[in-house]
């Protein structure tokens, strides 16, 4: 087998097997621990959360949305008003482990309709660079504050999603949230009416 042939039948391997590295097992999870703020002007408490993803696929991370109401609890503007940030968000490492980039975050009233959630979110995304991008595989940490003291989150939840490509994943977060009076986070019972997302 010449070279020239040999070459073709790597090529058409290679693009045979391709689609079973979206075959692969995902993953996603969150978990928020609270401490004393230590008197910081931007609230009493300050809140960090954790999130380990692997997407299964060649696609790196494009968002994260946290989702810590369903709906039907409390309001967006009261969601807004509880939590302050610093600029950026959060941080994570990018795809090569050798660069670092922040993350922005907005507060979406109307959701991501990207993944077809209609709720309230925090969204975060990554502020790549031309050489620096989030992997399909990665840890991310954010930090929040609030003078809300901290509330246990029940699970089963929904309340994580990330989205790579034209997929998303959607995972469970363990820890605490602020303990809002219109208390988004103790319901096990999740209506997820609108959820009309793409995901394996």
């Amino acid at each position: 087998m010449n070279n020239r042939l040999l070459l073709s039948v790597l090529l058409i391997s290679s693009l045979l097997f391709a689609p079973s590295a979206l075959l692969a097992e995902s993953y996603l999870s969150g978990t928020i621990s609270a401490e004393s703020s230590g008197g910081n002007e931007l609230g009493a408490w300050k809140y960090t959360l954790h999130v380990v993803w692997d997407t299964g696929t060649l696609f790196g991370l494009s968002h994260v949305d946290l989702i810590i109401d369903d709906g039907t609890h409390c309001e967006c503007d009261e969601l807004g008003d509880a939590i302050a940030w610093d600029t950026p968000a959060g941080y994570l490492m990018g795809e090569e482990g050798d660069c670092q980039m922040g993350l922005d975050k907005e507060l979406n009233c109307m959701g991501d309709p990207s993944i077809g959630v209609l709720s309230p979110l925090f969204k975060f995304e990554p502020n790549e660079g031309p050489d620096c991008h989030a992997g399909p595989v990665g840890e991310l940490t954010i930090i929040f504050f609030s003078d809300y003291s901290p509330a246990p989150i029940a699970d089963p939840n929904l309340f994580l999603v990330d989205k790579y490509s034209q997929y998303s994943e959607f995972g469970m977060v363990t820890g605490f949230f602020p303990g809002l009076p219109c208390d988004p986070v103790s319901s096990k019972t999740l209506h997820w009416g609108g959820l009309k997302a793409v995901y394996r």
